[in-house]
């Protein structure tokens, strides 16, 4: 006579996968994957770095072309009203240009103490102390590189005021004029054409030194990983 095999209870069943599964999720949460092999977070500083001195470029180059464009001798073929009206959006731009920066070097600022703090606090999980050691003097050093390409980010924010100031007195003064067929002569001095130049030049220094900083971190990283 035929016997149907036996199967097992419903319940039985579900409760073994069950078991299977609670037991799964435990080794999950007890072995988690390293965090710092988890993420690029170096890769992510890298690109945090270059993002803020690609703004600063772009915020550079946007108020030197509109102080290009309001220059007296440019504006000699417009009206007041129409240069007041040029400038006035050129200052936009470039304050637009210069506040992105600023939120940049902001974030690359979030992205370096990330990574040091974090990394600071993994120390405490080698057991090898001379292994703890070596990864300290590498995270002190790194540490120290990443100070001083922020410091340099940060130095060339600042000279945009001064530069971005100036450009903003001369749309002031076109404003001024605005209902004048003809514009008036402004006549400058020596030392505020100097103390202008001045200030240009320094912007456009510092601001060439820290892209040139970030770009010598991220080619230093980039060797790191290749050696």
């Amino acid at each position: 006579m035929y016997a149907p095999p036996v199967r097992p209870p419903t319940h039985s069943l579900a409760a073994t996968l069950s078991l299977v599964l609670l037991f799964a999720l435990a080794s999950c949460r007890s072995t988690p994957a390293p965090e710092p092999f988890a993420r690029d977070r170096l890769g992510q500083v890298c690109r945090a770095l270059s993002y803020a001195a690609a703004a600063q470029g772009i915020a550079r180059d946007q108020l030197g072309r509109s102080l290009d464009l309001s220059e007296p001798a440019a504006l000699q073929q417009t009206t007041p009203r129409a240069a007041f009206d040029a400038t006035r959006r050129d200052l936009m731009r470039a304050q637009a240009r210069i506040e992105t920066a600023a939120e940049r070097v902001s974030f690359a600022r979030v992205r370096v103490d990330d990574i040091v703090e974090r990394w600071d606090k993994e120390l405490g999980s080698y057991e090898d102390p001379d292994l703890r050691d070596a990864a300290e003097h590498n995270l002190r050093a790194l540490s120290a590189k990443l100070e001083a390409v922020m410091r340099a980010l940060a130095a060339a924010q600042e000279r945009f005021a001064p530069v971005s100031r100036h450009l903003a007195d001369r749309m002031l003064l076109f404003s001024h004029q605005a209902d004048r067929l003809t514009p008036m002569e402004v006549t400058q001095s020596e030392e505020s054409r100097q103390k202008f130049a001045a200030a240009r030049a320094e912007m456009d220094r510092d601001v060439g030194a820290a892209s040139a900083l970030v770009d010598e971190f991220t080619r230093s990283v980039n060797r790191g990983r290749t050696d």
